[in-house]
């Protein structure tokens, strides 16, 4: 069976009560003790969120190929974190409403953008005491001290590596197994690494690289350790999409991800948004079966827009041009830095209004830039026989069987 091209644009859909503009780093929450998994957080959007979740006190492991360059990161989040707790701290012992009012300008402000809707101007990190506390709801993260008794940030980022090669399913369960031993418990799980021309010609488990790499990995790993998010009250799965999803094709009933097909080549161009639709796809048929279960955990997914990160570094080279630092004041209204993408996968993973099967990005024009929303995926990430028969082959090629059952049909 063949997933349709799909070319249209999501549109918003509902705000849930929360802020639907202007959302920013002032609005996260305080994470002491939530423990997270994020891949990819070494560089990038998983960097940031990483920077960001382990500022506000969650403990987070790192899960990365690269060993050393993974704790290189862990490091300077270590350092960043410390640095800005010292001098907060002394702040807050001499007056903390004068902490408070001058975190106020942290907030993401609106500026009206091309298109006539509001977006970022810009994004810093929240001081000591900073922000507004989310409204506690049903659907947010549970704690020690709840989403309105927020304490100030951590004075040390509890960051830690684990090392996971994506690419290879003995990795996956090697790592799996090595997180499963050091969390009983599970509060997030954000799946972010990504490739987009790799250069090798095919993962260790004959599948293409991109494809294993982006989506196949990540759905193993999601069902080696749902046992423990399943056994955390409010815990999230966070699946990253792109924008590009609306020009894949998903086909595992005629056999989409063995590396011979021609969809599936290594070096094809449509490698990289397949498999972006298929990480839209599963999150959206994970919840329908945690939903079915009525299971404590939810699946969401988010895209960055159009972010400057490490894969500009794969893009061809006048595109490239495009996405430098210095064509930022030109480019703005379509591209936006590293930081600002990944406000769109932090609010999915930690604003109490989000629900299971949202799908989070950019409110400015195309969904490339701006202040993060819920917006609509497209029909043929929607499918619902699509999503079943992906899942299947997706089980089928991994090994790894979910404690699941499919959704009934509507």
């Amino acid at each position: 069976m063949a997933g349709r091209r799909d070319d249209r644009r999501p549109g918003p859909m509902r705000d849930h009560g929360q802020q639907a503009v202007g959302w920013g780093l002032a609005d996260v929450p305080d994470l002491h003790g939530r423990q997270i998994v994020v891949t990819g957080a070494d560089s990038g959007i998983g960097f940031e969120i990483s920077r960001v979740l382990a500022g506000r006190g969650a403990t987070v492991i790192m899960a990365c190929r690269d060993v050393a360059s993974a704790e290189a990161a862990a490091a300077r989040i270590r350092a960043d974190v410390s640095s800005r707790a010292a001098p907060a701290a002394g702040a807050n012992a001499a007056n903390a409403d004068l902490v408070a009012a001058a975190a106020m300008p942290v907030t993401v402000s609106a500026a009206r953008g091309s298109a006539g809707r509001e977006r970022p101007s810009g994004v810093g990190w929240p001081s000591a005491a900073v922000g507004r506390a989310g409204a506690a709801g049903s659907s947010g993260l549970a704690g020690p001290t709840g989403i309105g008794g927020r304490r100030d940030v951590a004075a040390r980022a509890d960051v830690r590596v684990q090392r996971l090669d994506l690419a290879s399913l003995t990795s996956v369960h090697a790592a799996a197994m090595q997180i499963r031993a050091a969390c009983p418990r599970l509060d997030l799980l954000i799946n972010n690494a990504g490739v987009m021309r790799p250069r090798v010609s095919a993962t260790e488990d004959g599948l293409d690289p991109t494809l294993g790499i982006n989506y196949v990995g990540h759905f193993a790993l999601t069902g080696l350790l749902l046992d423990r998010l399943l056994a955390t009250p409010h815990s999230r799965v966070i699946t990253l999409s792109s924008l590009v999803y609306r020009i894949g094709r998903v086909r595992p009933a005629a056999r989409g991800f063995v590396r011979r097909d021609p969809m599936w080549a290594p070096g094809s161009r449509a490698a990289y948004p397949t498999s972006k639709l298929a990480m839209l796809m599963f999150a959206i048929e994970l919840q329908r079966r945690l939903g079915a279960a009525g299971a404590p955990t939810i699946a969401v997914a988010a895209h960055p827009g159009v972010a400057r990160t490490g894969l500009v570094r794969e893009l061809p080279v006048v595109m490239r041009a495009f996405m430098t630092d210095q064509m930022a004041p030109v480019m703005g209204w379509l591209i936006q830095d590293a930081q600002t993408g990944a406000l769109a996968p932090i609010r999915a993973a930690v604003d109490p209004g989000v629900r299971g099967g949202d799908f989070y990005g950019p409110n400015g024009l195309f969904g490339s830039t701006g202040s993060p929303v819920p917006t609509r995926a497209g029909r043929t990430a929607r499918n619902r026989d699509l999503g079943r028969l992906l899942w299947a082959e997706s089980e089928r090629i991994t090994g790894v069987r979910y404690p699941l059952g499919p959704p009934a049909t509507p």
